[in-house]
């Protein structure tokens, strides 16, 4: 779709709108509701200090040296394309740095390179809050006399907490990957090579929509050695289990557990013919008695081309259930850290990083009773589960100004059948310690709010008083994990009135690329589905970041028609509202008032359009 104009509007008109709103906006730059979170990402990646490899430093652990010991401020190490032959080490006193190669080249065009031996790891990660991104780490194995065969060939040894992988290559032989003890880790978009327990140890590790690449017939995938009283060791996820030309059908497991409690789960995982159906191996020979407490699991094995695949369970452990799988959740996993969607800003959570995405809506609405509480909704389109929180602000509007606020909201999740799902009044009373690790937790312990991990559907939020009663609040809806599933649709339905009481929906739209869009304002189709008292004619304005006007209609067909017919999404009704366009990057609001100062019930939705 070719960019759309902005929608002109008159200086006059304009000049009306930022005063009317003004308090609105005064408002947003004080309080944190949609824009702040951006002015925090903003200011994430304003601290971070880029050292460049190698016209600064000429090796990537000169550059390691350099950066402070215990920084809380994030460095970042950035390569230029090339092969960097060094063993690169981040020590413990290292934390909050961040390894990539430069973001517009192919992750096969930086290099960081070894050959061989268990002493000769090409990275190694014993500190905290490590991120690495779009770079390959290559150990090529050294080739020892005729019937010896090539030693371990690690790609990477992981210590520390916290670490998250991004489009990143991890080419060995034996023992690819080492997890070591009490590491945390995530994985997301990377290739892992090897042969012989090449993902092994004791850390815990969710591998998600990445590609696990066996090199050489014979082999095992996973090794774990995971701890007793940890609940869960290696995670693989969407993945695809694939192999080298020269590999043999039936000829590879999936796991053998190093140590009696080992955990590897593989789930919704696409596997070619070179996986045995017995998938699990006992140890050979066996040094423990680890085939009696082994955990070892798989949930929707596939073939490559999406068809059911046939696993046969190990005799000591066997299949997941669909509600044993759909709780295996990166946040469940790895929480309360939730990893960073962004690498490049360390911004919140998890996932790959998302081109075009709609990451956020906070709509300012006045809730009232019976019919006309507030109701969210958004859309998770693809195939993937995503991590959502959604939360229902009210008493700290008041310290922000906002007259008539709602004192005590409840807030009510239901799914794609209309069934409930989570319900919270005040946040603190569930799920506390994962609401405060994502950053976004209410300011007062009055306000609600719900983490949801939730498969591809449709869904629904309500807000409400607790007791009945009346009052302005915020609604909001933040994608935790913008993933390969996207949020294609943001909406609130409530009452829209005059003045203080008009809709307000502030919008963010995330990745690093511009991304289509279509907002509509909905208010006489509303009555065919039993909506009371709709908004006969709704307009909806449209403000950036600075509370400029970028855009303004009443009734769809006067401006655009032909491009929102084409976008499949115009609405019903003549007389309701709908701007197209395309935004970069960056927060939004969206104002829904009733013409002639008309006041009813009204949706207001944003689209991510193709």
């Amino acid at each position: 779709m070719a960019k759309s104009t902005p929608i002109k509007t008159l200086s006059r008109r304009s000049t009306k709108v930022k005063n009317r709103f003004g308090r609105w906006f005064r408002f947003q730059n004080v309080f944190p509701v949609a824009l702040a979170l951006v002015a925090l990402l903003q200011k994430q990646a304003a601290g971070v200090v880029v050292f460049d490899v190698p016209s600064v430093y000429r090796t990537i652990q000169s550059a390691v040296d350099a950066v402070p010991d215990n920084s809380v401020e994030r460095y970042k190490i950035q390569l230029a394309p090339g092969l960097y032959n060094e063993a690169v080490s981040i020590p413990a006193q290292k934390a909050n740095i961040t390894l990539m190669g430069t973001p517009s080249v192919a992750s096969s065009e930086v290099v960081i390179q070894t050959n061989g031996g268990m002493n000769n790891v090409v990275l190694t990660i014993l500190g905290t809050d490590v991120i690495v991104y779009n770079l390959t780490l290559n150990n090529t194995s050294v080739t020892l006399p005729e019937g010896v065969g090539p030693v371990y060939g690690a790609a990477l040894w992981l210590q520390g907490q916290r670490a998250e992988f991004n489009n990143v290559r991890l080419l060995g032989y034996q023992d690819t990957i080492f997890f070591l003890v009490d590491s945390t880790s995530h994985f997301t978009g990377c290739e892992v090579d090897g042969y012989v327990d090449f993902l092994c140890g004791d850390g815990t590790a969710f591998i998600e929509l990445s590609t696990i690449k066996t090199i050489a017939s014979g082999g095992y995938i996973s090794a774990p050695r995971t701890p007793s009283n940890v609940p869960y060791g290696l995670i693989f996820s969407n993945c695809t289990v694939t192999r080298g030309a020269k590999v043999d059908d039936n000829s590879t497991y999936l796991m053998r557990p190093w140590g009696p409690y080992g955990n590897s789960d593989f789930i919704n995982c696409k596997m070619d013919d070179h996986i045995r159906p017995s998938l699990w191996a006992a140890w050979d020979p066996p040094s423990t008695p680890n085939t009696e407490f082994c955990r070892a699991n798989q949930y929707g094995g596939m073939n490559l081309d999406g068809t059911p695949k046939f696993l046969s369970p190990a005799p000591w452990d066997g299949h997941m259930t669909a509600e044993e799988a759909e709780a295996v959740t990166v946040s469940y996993v790895l929480g309360p850290w939730i990893p960073p969607s962004d690498p490049l800003t360390d911004g919140p959570p998890s996932g790959d990083v998302a081109q075009q995405s709609l990451s956020n809506v906070s709509t300012r609405v006045n809730v009232l009773t019976g019919d006309n509480i507030a109701i969210g909704g958004f859309i998770n389109s693809g195939t993937y589960s995503k991590t959502v929180i959604f939360r229902g602000l009210g008493p700290s509007l008041t310290a922000a100004g906002v007259p008539g606020a709602l004192n005590d909201p409840e807030l009510t999740l239901y799914g794609p059948g209309g069934a409930v799902m989570a319900d919270n009044r005040g946040w603190r009373s569930d799920q506390e310690s994962e609401i405060a690790a994502t950053g976004l937790a209410p300011h007062d312990d009055r306000e609600a709010a719900i983490i949801a991990t939730v498969p591809p559907g449709n869904y629904t939020i309500g807000l409400k008083s607790q007791s009945g009663n009346s009052g302005i609040a915020l609604v909001e809806i933040y994608d935790l994990t913008p993933t390969k599933s996207q949020v294609m649709n943001l909406s609130t339905r409530g009452q829209a009135g005059t003045g203080d009481y008009v809709m307000i929906n502030g919008f963010i739209i995330g990745g690093t690329q511009d991304t289509n869009v279509i907002v509509r304002a909905i208010g006489p189709s509303l009555s065919k589905s039993g909506v009371p008292d709709v908004m006969a004619n709704p307009t909806v304005e449209l403000h950036d970041n600075n509370g400029t006007v970028i855009g303004f209609n009443d009734d769809w067909r006067s401006v655009q028609p032909q491009e929102i017919v084409a976008s499949g999404l115009a609405p019903i009704d003549d007389k309701e509202s709908a701007i197209l366009t395309t935004l970069p990057p960056g927060s939004y609001t969206a104002i829904v008032a009733g013409a002639g100062g008309t006041t009813g019930n009204a949706l207001v939705e944003v689209y991510k359009l193709p």
